[in-house]
Order: structure tokens, then sequence, then C-alpha cells
């Protein structure tokens, strides 16, 4: 069963093939007047777990993006632990 955008609770979350994202499947990418550069429109969930490993000191799996999403917890090598905040939209440590 295909797990619940988070953010939007409509679409499903998606994993790229070419990098180490997970995203929303509502996702969109226009260019805005004034804009440089493609910003997303409709629903912004794209977490990049590729970056974690210098962010948080620990390489992400797919799974365990699921399991932060799913409101679990990872343990860190520093002692702190890894959730999802769907509030701040952003995976932090919490103390």
């Amino acid at each position: 069963m295909p797990t619940l955008c988070p953010i939007c609770q409509k679409g499903t979350l998606r994993s790229s093939k070419y990098s180490q994202n997970v995203y929303c499947s509502e996702i969109e990418y226009d260019v805005l007047p004034g804009a440089d550069y493609p910003q997303s429109v409709g629903c912004d969930f794209d977490f990049d777990f590729g970056r974690s490993k210098s962010e948080f000191g620990v390489e992400l799996t797919t799974a365990d993006v699921k399991t932060l999403i799913g409101g679990g917890e990872i343990a860190l090598p520093d002692g702190d632990t890894l959730i999802f905040d769907p509030a701040k939209r952003l995976m932090r440590k919490s103390n």
C-alpha cells in the first residue's frame, strides 16, 4: 500500500531512481514570474535523504525515511534522535 504524503494528505510518496529523494506525487514545478529557476507549486514535499550523512552523521535508506514519516525515530551516533516534524516540514534531532 502506498504511503500517503504527510504534508498534503492527497499524494503518495515516491522515490527517485536517479537520486536519493522521496517526494510527493502531487509535486509540480513551474517557473514563476520573476523566478530564475523552477519552484514547486502545489505540494512541496521533496526530501533529499542523500544529505543525511553530512547533516546527521548517518546514511538513511528509503526504509528509514518511511519509518520517520510514519512517526518512528532513528537513533543517531551522537546519541540524539532523528524525527520527522510535519508542522515544520523537516527532519530534526530531538534532545
